[in-house]
């Protein structure tokens, strides 16, 4: 029963009320539907079926399915609830005969009626004169006004303590309402020292970084917005409004204003068994206080720590050892979600006298204390069915997850058009208002965003408030990815990119040629640790385009619909348009292109809208034209499609690339019998080649954890780290992100778009400077000689330091020799001394220069200073 409780009280702000929880028993019927009641179809087309679900056979008239179209006039018969979703049998005229079936009831409009509810104005209600006071809140709040006056008591006639500026964070510790006015009791920080005092709640606001437990408080019920303000549509649950009655308990998760400066607060609450949120006025509820929960590892000595909530994501490393916690450890519990039907906490911890943050299976925490747990969130479930058996982390086998399925339907191509996708979807997520500065920055300091981000993610927030930026912590040092990253050959480079770009490690660059050694074609070269490094750095592509290539490619169910879709695919050929064909039972079966997208999503856990964006990059020619990869029509290929050009490598032969592409499409030997199984091939429609190749994508990258275009080039993941990297181009990522960013052209500002973004260990302060060019460091000969004698041994081009060259001068009867000494570039310089019976002389520089002889031994010195300033010594020991 814990588990769940903590389920509700740490929900995050702006929770979809359209989500459903595990084990939490649904009412058969909503509501009761009064006889004859009246409605108007809502979907653009909508299929009647002649039962309450999707897996029920579709109505037909005259052997036709029946579809209704928009603004259509039925009348709903009853309501019955199915697969968490409320059907209407509705009775209406079709083809001048009158039928029946049941339609969902997302798609239908009831007609207008009075209120069932206690009506309730969206005014401030004021309570009674009399005083009333919460208990401890510590809930923490700024000053909005310019200046705000501290009195002793809740009153504007109470003795003033002080003046507070805008923007002064103060910890709301209890509020008092006084004649219809709501104060807070509030500690803050003065001349160095900790006063408290009374100011009106009107010129502060929270800005809470933990959910406050909180009642509602008005003389009569209260009405639940979907949005911040009067003019947003009320929340409605089964088409009633949804409304709260005085003494609910609920948790407030957000302060916001409307349009007009009027204050509100976001929600969550239950409402017929299920979890909700929404917005009311800030008069209408009564704070009791911050909602807290600790707990302790049990029944392991091994507990993985994840970066995210889910056995596929990385494992949380500190000073690059993976982080495992022992039974009993302390952990404060500071979010809660679910993933494959297994509960998971982030948690803060101590570890090594350090305090990290991750995600842990709750299958192995036990809730140790909650403070401030609303009392109406306890016991909504039985302790037997809260209780989901798990015999490893991340497999728990209890309950199912609704929000893995958003669609209602995993069956493949079970959904129709307007049968699974609500047009007046109640799902606060995307309607809720964006977070305001305030918010923002706690959101910032909660997900462990360095500083040097913040500026950039400020100034892409105020721009687009609807994107969602998440810190994906790596738990890798900086310095230890850079090393590894920068191994010759694993990152390459255009050669025609200036030096500072490129290697010139060993087995990178050829010093005996003044070249870079190519590791791809004639043209590719290893990449220097500075641009490694540059490419690696993720502040230095926190702008509009370049962020992309952080895009969550993962499917986010909580932001992803069909509206969403058919917004990337405007402009296309695809956008709004339906297809029909056979799914593997042999039914005919009609959908958009947008729901195929969703379903491939949901089927492969691949963002539906980078499927969309991808498809667009791919098969998408113009605004009326299509590849013929997705014609259906090519010779020797008919009826087979490959929306995302797998499999279609460039070739010569006839046909080319679209050929190798429509050949894996019908199956080819490049793929085993199972992985035809497994990515539903041959595509031989539009469905089974939407969701198969999506499930192909997810499989090779996305589900890995590479879920970034990003990961997908630098693997900073714990599966195959530094390995398992698409293309080896270090630019690649950034490039991609251009496409990414032209894909999404159309909805940049109407639709959350999420972001993961690496954050190292110990990054420095300066982010990576771009590379240009550098002083070269060669230092090497590619020459040396004497006019008419022979260096023993032969000499050829190398690093002075490695040998040491004998003259034999015996035979010679002359008094000087020529000697010649070239350096491999330009750049460098040569500098010679020759020293006899220990006394050194400077011969002087150039290459090329008369060297004395003298009887016995002598040793001459050739130095060659490079561009860069480094040396390199060539010693020739001289005997006559």
């Amino acid at each position: 029963m814990k588990r769940q409780t903590i389920m509700a009280i740490l929900l995050a702000a702006g929770v979809t009320t359209s989500c459903h929880f595990p084990n939490i028993v649904q009412p058969t019927i909503p509501y009761m539907i009064s006889a004859a009641t009246k409605g108007t179809v809502t979907a653009t087309s909508l299929r009647v079926r002649t039962g309450a679900g999707t897996d029920k056979a579709a109505l037909t008239h005259n052997g036709s399915a029946v579809m209704l179209e928009k603004g259509v006039s039925v009348t709903i018969k009853k309501a019955v609830e199915a697969s968490n979703v409320t059907w209407y049998q509705i009775s209406f005229s079709y083809g001048g005969e009158t039928l029946t079936g049941y339609v969902s009831g997302d798609y239908v409009k009831l007609q207008e009626a009075a209120d069932s509810s206690s009506s309730t104005s969206d005014k401030s209600s004021t309570e009674a004169t009399t005083t009333t006071t919460t208990g401890n809140i510590n809930a923490p709040a700024k000053v909005t006004s310019t200046t705000l006056n501290v009195r002793k008591t809740a009153s504007t006639s109470g003795k003033k303590v002080t003046t507070l500026k805008k923007g002064t964070s103060v910890k709301v510790l209890k509020e008092k309402a006084v004649s219809g006015k709501k104060w807070y009791y509030i500690s803050f920080t003065a001349n160095k020292k900790t006063q408290k005092g009374y100011i009106l709640s009107d010129y502060a606001k929270l800005t809470l970084s933990k959910n406050v437990a909180a009642t509602i408080n008005s003389s009569s019920a209260v009405k639940i917005r979907k949005g911040a303000g009067s003019s947003k549509p009320y929340l409605k649950v089964s088409s009633k409004t949804v409304s709260l009655k005085k003494k609910t308990d609920v948790v407030v998760t957000k302060e916001t204003t409307d349009s007009t400066g009027a204050k509100w607060l976001g929600i969550s609450f239950y409402y017929n068994g299920k979890l909700y949120s929404g917005y009311v006025p800030a008069e209408k509820i009564k704070l009791s206080g911050v909602i807290t929960v600790t707990g302790k590892v049990k029944d392991t000595n091994a507990l993985n720590v994840r970066v995210a909530a889910g056995t596929d994501k990385s494992q949380l490393t500190y000073n690059d050892a993976k982080v495992k916690l022992t039974t009993d450890t302390k952990v404060n519990i500071l979010k809660q979600t679910t993933v494959k039907n297994t509960v998971w906490y982030q948690v803060s911890f101590t570890y090594k006298s350090k305090t990290l943050k991750g995600y842990v299976s709750g299958d192995y925490i036990a809730i140790t204390k909650t403070t401030n747990v609303p009392k109406s969130m306890l016991g909504t479930v039985t302790e037997e069915n809260a209780n989901n058996n798990s015999t490893s982390e991340g497999t728990s086998t209890g309950g199912s997850n609704k929000e893995d399925t958003t669609t209602g339907n995993n069956t493949t191509g079970s959904n129709t058009t307007g049968d699974n996708t609500s047009s007046d979807s109640t799902s606060t997520e995307n309607n809720s208002q964006p977070m305001s500065d305030a918010e923002f920055e706690a959101y910032l300091t909660e997900q462990g965003f360095p500083e040097a981000y913040k500026a950039n993610l400020r100034a892409l927030h105020q721009k687009h408030p609807t994107w969602v930026f998440k810190a994906h912590q790596t738990g890798l040092d900086w310095s230890t990815v850079i090393t590894k990253e920068s191994k010759v050959g694993l990152n390459l480079i255009s050669k025609n990119k200036a030096n500072g770009w490129k290697s010139y490690a060993d087995k990178a660059y050829d010093w005996a040629t003044n070249t870079f050694i190519p590791y791809d074609g004639s043209t590719w070269v290893t990449a220097s640790e500075d641009a490694v490094a540059y490419y690696m750095d993720p502040r230095n592509f926190l702008t509009e385009r370049a962020i992309f290539q952080f895009e969550a490619l993962e499917y986010q169910s909580q932001y992803e619909t069909v509206e969403g879709v058919e917004k990337i695919l405007a402009n296309t050929p695809l956008y709004q348009k339906t297809f029909t064909y056979v799914d593997e039972t042999g039914t005919l079966k009609e959908t958009t292109y947008a729901q195929a997208f969703i379903d491939a999503a949901v089927a492969s856990g691949v963002s539906s809208y980078h499927l969309a964006s991808r498809v667009k990059q791919e098969v998408v020619s113009g605004t009326t034209t299509l590849s013929s990869s997705v014609s259906g029509t090519v010779s020797g290929y008919e009826g087979y499609y490959n929306f995302y050009n797998i499999g279609a490598t460039h070739s010569t032969a006839a046909g080319g690339a679209v050929a190798n592409g429509l050949a894996f499409a019908k199956g080819d030997s490049r793929t085993t019998a199972a992985a035809k199984t497994e990515y539903l091939l041959p595509w031989d429609n539009q469905y089974k080649a939407i969701v198969g190749g999506a499930k192909y994508i997810g499989k090779q990258y996305i589900n890995r954890g590479q879920n970034t275009i990003y990961l997908q080039k630098f693997n900073v993941t714990a599966t195959s780290t530094y390995s398992h990297q698409y293309m080896a181009n270090v630019e690649a990522a950034n490039s991609e992100a251009t496409k990414l960013y032209n894909g999404y052209a159309a909805m940049l500002d109407s639709m959350p778009i999420v972001f993961n973004i690496p954050v190292y260990n110990n990054m420095p302060e300066k982010v990576a400077a771009t590379p240009g060019t550098i002083p070269c460091p060669n230092n090497w000969l590619k020459e040396l000689k004497f006019k008419g004698h022979t260096l023993e041994p032969e000499f050829k081009a190398e690093n002075g330091s490695t040998v040491t060259y004998t003259l034999n001068l015996s035979e010679t009867t002359a008094t000087s020799l020529n000697l010649t000494a070239t350096p491999v570039t330009s750049k460098a310089t040569v500098e010679m001394k020759l020293t006899v019976n220990g006394t050194e002389s400077n011969l002087g520089t150039g290459t090329s220069i008369m060297v004395p002889i003298n009887s016995g031994s002598s040793e001459l010195k050739i130095t060659v200073t490079s561009e860069a300033g480094t040396t390199n010594t060539y010693k020739i020991t001289m005997v006559k």
